[in-house]
C-alpha cells in the first residue's frame, strides 16, 4: 500500500517536471522566435520604396523666377522678376515679408534663377545679362505658446557684372562660399566665360579685402550646359552630348569612359559636390564622379547610367539630405539615389509645372505650377541609400579612386556620404573566427583527448577544473589583455611565435621515441601521464628563451623585424592591433569551451569498448585514435560548432584588440571589423528608426541567423554522427 502511494507521488512528481522541462524548451524557443521576430520587424522598412500620396494642400501664391518651402513646410518663398524676395504663409496664403533683395534698374527684371546646393544662397540673371547672389535664410520666431511665425533675414547681395553680358546668358552656375562667389556663364554662341569674387580676410589687421577677376574658358565645343564640382572643378556638356571638364585654373581635366549621348537638357550638382546629374534628351540619367588620381591631376568618369528613362527630362530636383534626387520630365519624375546608382520609384505630375522640390525634411513634394500655384503632396522616400548594391556589392563612392567595399556610416555635415556595405563586416567576422579556431581547435581537441585518456584522476579534476576557471575570466580583460600587452609583446616576435610550437612538438617526438626505446623498467618508473609533468620546466625554458631572443632570431634570419621584411617583400600593410593577437587573446574564450565539451565526450566513451582494445592487444594510443575518437566524434564536433559560434559573435576582445577598422583584407597583421563588434560601437549613436540604426539591425540579423544556422548544424551533425556509430 505505502509502496502504491510512493509510486503516485513519484508519477505526479515527475509528470510536473516533465511539464516544466517542456516549458523552459519552450520558452527557449519562443525567446529565439521573438529575437529574430523582432529583427526582421526592425529591418523591414528598408526595403520600401519611395512613396508620393495624394495631394494634401493647394495653395494659391503669385507667379515666380524661383520658389521653394522652408525647413517645416509652413511658409513658401518666392523670388519675383521684380527682384523681390517674399515669404507666404502656406495655411492662410498670406505674405508674411517681403524683402527687395535685388537692385534693377529701370526696365530690368529677373529672367532665370537657381537655387544653391545648401539651400542657402539664390543665382539668379536678369534681362540685362547681370547674374547676383543673394542669401536665403527663413528665420523661426517662437511666442510664449511656441507658435511658429516666420521672417526673411537680409543679408549681403553680390552682383557680378554690374554693366551685364550685352549678348545675354544663355545658361550659367554659381557657387557661393566662405572663400567668395565664382560663376561660369554660357553665351549665346556656346563660349564661357569665368567670374570670380575673392573674399580675403586678414586677421592681424581684422580686415577684409575682395578682388574681382573675369577671364574666358577656351573650348572649340559649343556648350550648352555646366555644374561645379567639389573645390569648383567644372564639367560642361555640348550641344552634341559630349562632355568636358576643366579644373579652377581652367586647364582641361581627362574625361574618362564617358560616352557621348543625346544633347543634354539638364545639369546638376548633388549636396557635397562630388557628383553631379546629366539629363538627356532622350530620358536618360547619368552620374559623373569627380574622382582624384594618384599618378595625375583628377579626372571625371561615369559613376552611374541609370537603367530607367524620364520622356521630356527636363529638370533635376535634388535633396539636401540623402542623395534622392528627382528626374522631372513632361508628365511625370523619377525617383532615384545616386550613390546606389537606381532609380527607386516613377510618379505622374502636373504638366503645367514649372518648379520641383523636395522640402528640407524630405517629408513634402513642393510643385509649384505655371499660374503660381503650389501643391504639397507627402512624400516618404523611405531609406533610399540601403540597398543590396550599397550593402553587399562595390560602389564608386565620391572621392575615391575606384570601386570598393566600405563601411563608414557618418561624417561630419549632411554632405558626407554614408558607406553601408557589410562585406567588411562580413569578412572581418569570418576573418577573427579563422584565426581563433586556428590555435584553439587543435589544442582544445588533443588536450581533451589527452586529459580524458591518459591522465589519471587527481591530476585530470584539476586540469580540467582550471581550464572551466578559465573560461569565467570576462572577454573585457582578455581584450584589454590582447590590446594592451599581446600586441606590443609580439610585434617583433611573429616568427618565434609560429616557431615555438613546432618546436615543442617536434621536441616531443623526439623525447616520446627516446622514451620508447627505453627499457620497461625503467619506464615503469613513470607513472602514466605524469611524463608531461616533468617536461612541463623544459617546455617553458625553451619557450622563453625563443620569446625572449624573438627580435634577435628575427634580425639574424630576415636582418631586420619579420614585420618590417613581411611588408617591404609582400607590400602589405601592418598593424599594432592585428587578427594574430585577436587570435591569440580570444583562443583564452573559445579554446576552454571546446576543451570541456570534446573532454566530456572523450571520457563518455563506454569502457567495454576501451577495455575490448585494450584487451585486443591495442596500445593506449592506438585505443584512443580508432576508438575513443570514432566513438566521440558527434560530442567533439559539437564542441567545435558551438566554440565556432562563440567566435562569432565574440565583442568585446574583438573590439579592443583589432583596431576596430572596417576593411577586406585577409592579411593577417592587419585588424578588421566583426559584425558583433561594429554593433557595439555605432548602435548607441545611431538615430532611432533611422537608415544607420536599420542597417545595424539588418547585420544583427545576419549575425543571428549565422549562428542560428551554426548551432542548427552542429545539431544535425551531432545526430547524424551518433546514429553512425
Amino acid at each position: 500500500m505505502e509502496q502504491s502511494k510512493f509510486n503516485q507521488r513519484r508519477r505526479k512528481v515527475d509528470r510536473r517536471a516533465a511539464f516544466f522541462v517542456r516549458l523552459g524548451g519552450l520558452g527557449v524557443i519562443l525567446a529565439v522566435l521573438f529575437i529574430g521576430a523582432f529583427l526582421v520587424f526592425e529591418v523591414l522598412p528598408l526595403i520600401k520604396s519611395p512613396k508620393i500620396q495624394e495631394i494634401e494642400q493647394t495653395v494659391e501664391l503669385p507667379v515666380s523666377v524661383l520658389a521653394g518651402v522652408e525647413e517645416f513646410t509652413e511658409g513658401a518663398w518666392l523670388l519675383g522678376e521684380d527682384g523681390h524676395l517674399r515669404l507666404f504663409e502656406i495655411d492662410s496664403g498670406d505674405m508674411v515679408d517681403d524683402w527687395p533683395a535685388v537692385p534693377l534698374q529701370e526696365g530690368e527684371r529677373l529672367v532665370r534663377a537657381k537655387l544653391g546646393i545648401n539651400r542657402n544662397w539664390i543665382s539668379t540673371v536678369s534681362s540685362l545679362g547681370r547674374l547676383f547672389c543673394l542669401p536665403l535664410k527663413v528665420e523661426t520666431q517662437y511666442d510664449e505658446e511656441l507658435n511658429r511665425s516666420y521672417s526673411l533675414t537680409e543679408g549681403r547681395v553680390y552682383s557680378l557684372l554690374e554693366d551685364g553680358f550685352a549678348e545675354g546668358i544663355e545658361e550659367y552656375c554659381a557657387h557661393v562660399g566662405e572663400e567668395g562667389v565664382v560663376a561660369v556663364l554660357v553665351k549665346p554662341d556656346g563660349s564661357l566665360a569665368k567670374l570670380e569674387l575673392v573674399v580675403e580676410y586678414n586677421e592681424f589687421l581684422d580686415e577684409t579685402s575682395e578682388s574681382f577677376e573675369q577671364s574666358s574658358i577656351s573650348t572649340a565645343e559649343k556648350i550648352s550646359h555646366v555644374a561645379f564640382f567639389d573645390r569648383n572643378y567644372l564639367v560642361a556638356a555640348t550641344r552634341e552630348g559630349e562632355v568636358l571638364a576643366w579644373n579652377p585654373e581652367n586647364e582641361v581635366l581627362e574625361v574618362k569612359e564617358i560616352p557621348a549621348g543625346a544633347p543634354v537638357t539638364a545639369m546638376a550638382s548633388l549636396i557635397g559636390r562630388g557628383s553631379v546629374l546629366v539629363g538627356r534628351e532622350d530620358g536618360t540619367v547619368d552620374r559623373l564622379l569627380w574622382l582624384p588620381s594618384e599618378e595625375g591631376p583628377p579626372k571625371v568618369v561615369l559613376g552611374n547610367r541609370f537603367e530607367e528613362k524620364q520622356e521630356g527630362l527636363s529638370a533635376f530636383a535634388t535633396s539636401n539630405r540623402q542623395r534622392v534626387f528627382l528626374a522631372v520630365g513632361k508628365e511625370g519624375a523619377l525617383v532615384g539615389q545616386a550613390t546606389r546608382g537606381e532609380i527607386l520609384n516613377r510618379f505622374d505630375l502636373p504638366e503645367d509645372w514649372s518648379f520641383v522640390q523636395i522640402s528640407p525634411r524630405e517629408d513634402k513634394l513642393a510643385v509649384f505650377l505655371s499660374n503660381g500655384q503650389l501643391e504639397l503632396y507627402p512624400f516618404e522616400p523611405g531609406f533610399p541609400q540601403v540597398g543590396a548594391q550599397s550593402l553587399f556589392q562595390k560602389i564608386q563612392y565620391e572621392g575615391y579612386s575606384s570601386p570598393d567595399f566600405t563601411w563608414q556610416s557618418t561624417g561630419g555635415s549632411q554632405e558626407y556620404e554614408p558607406k553601408i556595405s557589410l562585406v567588411p563586416l562580413i569578412v572581418g567576422t569570418l576573418k577573427g573566427t579563422l584565426w581563433a579556431l586556428l590555435p584553439s581547435i587543435p589544442l582544445a581537441i588533443l588536450g581533451a583527448l589527452y586529459t580524458a585518456r591518459f591522465l589519471g584522476g587527481k591530476t585530470r579534476e584539476s586540469i580540467k577544473s582550471f581550464v572551466e576557471l578559465l573560461s569565467g575570466v570576462p572577454s573585457v580583460i582578455l581584450g584589454f589583455v590582447g590590446a594592451l600587452y599581446l600586441a606590443p609583446a609580439i610585434q617583433d616576435r611573429f616568427l618565434v611565435l609560429a616557431l615555438t610550437p613546432l618546436v615543442l612538438v617536434v621536441l616531443t617526438l623526439i623525447l616520446g621515441a627516446w622514451f620508447a626505446k627505453q627499457p620497461p623498467a625503467r619506464r615503469a618508473r613513470i607513472r602514466q601521464g605524469k611524463a608531461f609533468l616533468l617536461l612541463l620546466p623544459l617546455y617553458g625554458l625553451i619557450s622563453w628563451l625563443m620569446l625572449s631572443q624573438g627580435a634577435n632570431i628575427e634580425k639574424w634570419v630576415f636582418g631586420t623585424s619579420m614585420r618590417e621584411w613581411a611588408t617591404a617583400t609582400f607590400d602589405i600593410t601592418f598593424e599594432i592591433r592585428n587578427s594574430v593577437v585577436v587570435g591569440l587573446a580570444m583562443g583564452f574564450a573559445v579554446t576552454p569551451l571546446i576543451f570541456t565539451l570534446a573532454e566530456d565526450a572523450f571520457r563518455n566513451v563506454p569502457k567495454h569498448l576501451v577495455e575490448a582494445s585494450l584487451a585486443l592487444g591495442g596500445t593506449d594510443w592506438q585505443t584512443a585514435r580508432r576508438v575513443v575518437m570514432p566513438y566521440a566524434r558527434p560530442g567533439v564536433i559539437a564542441a567545435v560548432m558551438l566554440g565556432l559560434g562563440r567566435a562569432v559573435g565574440e565583442t568585446m576582445i574583438v573590439l579592443m584588440a583589432t583596431g576596430n577598422t572596417a576593411i577586406t583584407e585577409w592579411n593577417p597583421l592587419q585588424g578588421f571589423r566583426a559584425l558583433s563588434a561594429n554593433l557595439a560601437v555605432e548602435l548607441p549613436e545611431a538615430p532611432h528608426g533611422g537608415f544607420l540604426y536599420r542597417t545595424l539591425f539588418l547585420s544583427a540579423l545576419i549575425l543571428f541567423g549565422f549562428t542560428f544556422a551554426l548551432n542548427t548544424l552542429a545539431e544535425m551533425l551531432r545526430a547524424r554522427n551518433r546514429r553512425a556509430v
